[in-house]
């Protein structure tokens, strides 16, 4: 962007449901200026594809905002 904002940063997690813990392994940057209806839908979506390799390991990615 070039008012020098990026966005809004989330930090992607790998989620251990047995040992109830969360590992970071990555960082999606909204640069969406609005809200809309669907932005935690499809942020996830994005995170499950950039940061996963099969079906199984996209059930335990998560995103929470910094």
């Amino acid at each position: 962007m070039t008012d020098g904002n990026i966005g809004r940063v989330y930090t992607v997690y790998r989620l251990d449901h047995e040992r109830m813990t969360r590992e970071p392994i990555g960082e999606i940057v909204e640069r969406r200026k609005s809200s809309r209806q669907a932005n935690a839908t499809g942020l996830l979506q994005l995170a499950r594809r950039k940061f996963s390799s099969c079906t199984d390991e996209a059930l335990h990615i998560g995103v929470l905002e910094d």
